[in-house]
């Protein structure tokens, strides 16, 4: 469950939980500096890993359509995000 994980990071100090001003329901998870450098850390490592699964197999071309596919993705994440129609 998400609210177990985000709970063991709020635990090793990776996150601090703070009331959702306009949602009194609701909570916003802050990373933390502890969290920022436990990131730093291991980014190399996940970077290399996702290039070489997704990337290294893919043409030029291919790469650019993919790139162009998640542009689209991620404008319809933003806005979800951002409370826009869907």
């Amino acid at each position: 469950m998400l609210s177990h994980r985000v709970s063991k990071l709020v635990e090793w100090g990776y996150v601090r939980l703070r009331p959702d001003a306009s949602d009194g329901r609701a909570s916003v998870a802050e990373i933390t500096d502890e969290g920022r450098a436990v990131i730093a850390a291991i980014a190399p490592q996940d970077a290399r890993a996702l290039r070489e699964v997704l990337f290294d197999h893919l043409t030029p071309e291919q790469s650019a359509a993919l790139a162009d596919a998640m542009q689209v993705v991620g404008t319809k994440l933003g806005a979800c995000l951002d409370g826009r129609p869907h």
